[in-house]
């Protein structure tokens, strides 16, 4: 892996992004808490490392920029929002809304949850799977669910973060975490949803059970290990139908997983489970109204001086999706 340049406070990466602190360093990157200059907010900047051990690293730029261009189409309450992306000093960055919170495994270690640690999991169950269930309509498989990338904000929103690249690499790379990414992933086979059904039980079995998953779960002898010792914790602390339909998320066997995001909701509503979405339907609601505002405006400005060449259009539209965004932070904060 090449050397990769860490910025420090107070640094400008891209003559925009004032870099804050460096939150966290490993795996394929860095990440920094930046403050976007222009529309003074702060942000989440992710620095990607490019493998030197990749035969062609055009691969790796390739499925940046592939990922990238479906990052911009997600919108919803319980996914990070996408912001920015370009090259900058040979790194790949891309640039995401900042969730100041804990991941779901702090959460639960910093809160003293006890008798209502079911209900404040199963909201969070539920919310991980609307935000499944949404990138999954959209044929986007995530394939690195884990308690780092589901973040709590302080209004107690879940938040989907950390949208990796793998979907759009060569099928002779494999990325994966030791521990939550299921066996069928380790050997490469075709993405499925039931992939992050895995690896979502298996993060909702750790922050239950206090439990930490091996490195080598996709050992069945380790697999077994740890599914008994998890449910021998669990099964006087948490309700059988949770821990069923638990169980059934994180079957080693793929084809008895459950398929699809809609069976885990059914299962859990048919055993009294409730959740409360109203902040979805008004999320929607409002970003729609946004949208919808900023296309007139555009449309109008492209009808009515039509004669602007290219490089003027382009910066037009960047002010405007900035402009945008300034609004959509401040709806979702």
């Amino acid at each position: 892996m090449k050397n990769i340049k860490i910025y420090n406070q107070g640094e400008i990466i891209a003559n925009i992004y004032e870099v804050l602190e460096l939150i966290n360093s490993g795996g394929m990157g860095n990440v920094y808490k930046v403050r976007h200059n222009k529309i003074d907010k702060v942000l989440a900047l992710k620095q990607m490392k490019i493998l030197e051990n990749v035969e062609d690293k055009r691969i790796l730029i390739e499925g940046f920029i592939s990922e990238v261009s479906i990052l911009i189409s997600l919108k919803h309450p319980n996914i990070a929002k996408y912001y920015d992306s370009f090259f900058y000093n040979g790194d790949c960055c891309y640039v995401m809304e900042y969730i100041d919170g804990l991941n779901i495994k702090e959460y639960f270690k910093y809160n003293d949850f006890k008798e209502n640690k079911e209900e404040i999991a199963v909201n969070l169950l539920f919310q991980s799977l609307e935000a499944l269930d949404y990138i999954h309509k959209k044929n986007i498989i995530h394939r690195d669910i884990k308690p780092s990338n589901l973040l709590i904000t302080n209004k107690k929103i879940l938040k989907m973060i950390d949208f990796g690249i793998s979907k759009s690499i060569k099928k002779n790379i494999v990325f994966s975490t030791p521990g939550y990414s299921p066996p069928e992933q380790l050997l490469n086979l075709e993405s499925n949803p039931s992939n992050d059904i895995f690896s979502l039980g298996i993060t909702f079995l750790e922050i239950l059970s206090n439990i930490k998953p091996p490195t080598n779960i996709n050992e069945i002898k380790e697999y077994h290990n740890y599914i008994k010792n998890s449910n021998d914790v669990l099964q006087n602390s948490i309700s059988y139908p949770l821990l069923k339909i638990l169980n059934k998320m994180i079957e080693y066997d793929y084809k008895k997983r459950y398929q699809t995001v809609e069976e885990i909701k059914s299962d859990l509503l048919r055993n009294s489970f409730k959740f409360e979405g109203n902040y979805i339907l008004e999320f929607n609601e409002k970003f729609q109204k946004i949208e919808t505002l900023f296309n007139f405006i555009e449309n109008n400005i492209n009808n009515n001086i039509g004669k602007t060449n290219l490089i003027g259009q382009i910066s037009i539209k960047k002010t405007l999706d900035t402009m945008e965004y300034s609004i959509y932070l401040s709806l979702i904060h």
